[in-house]
């Protein structure tokens, strides 16, 4: 996995729910964000989350925490259930959307409990095999 995310690491960061109406304009945010990251602390996913939340912090002046949360299916599932307010984000790659072809049963809707924000960053990919296997 360390390999995959390394060499093919395609991130976006998602959030729980768009936030709900409000009677008036409220200032935004208001108290601090929480990034969920379902990868271990010092990773490639960690070290962009932490850059991300120190430049969320400068421009909206509000902290931001940090969460580990393993596997990925449980950080998925908290950022799922979260209350819809837009201060719980989800830092993500495109393996969610693996994750929601693989399994039939996922304790959430990839497509219904997340909305992308925006694409912090891409790499590409390359599948090298041996010619003996006759692969083309």
């Amino acid at each position: 996995m360390h390999t995959f995310q390394r060499a093919a690491f395609v991130i976006g960061v998602l959030v729980a729910a768009v936030s709900g109406p409000t009677s008036a304009q409220q200032k935004f945010p208001t108290k601090p964000i929480r990034i969920v990251i379902g990868v271990t602390p010092g990773g490639t996913a960690d070290i962009i989350a932490r850059l991300v939340g120190v430049k969320i912090t400068d421009n909206w002046g509000q902290p931001v925490v940090i969460e580990n949360r393993l596997p990925v299916v449980v950080a998925n599932t908290i950022v799922a259930k979260a209350t819809p307010d837009g201060y719980t984000l989800l830092l993500a790659s495109p393996a969610i959307a693996i994750r929601a072809a693989m399994f039939t049963k996922l304790p959430y809707d990839t497509l219904r409990d997340f909305a992308g924000v925006t694409e912090i960053g891409y790499s590409n990919t390359v599948v090298v095999t041996t010619p003996a296997l006759g692969v083309k």
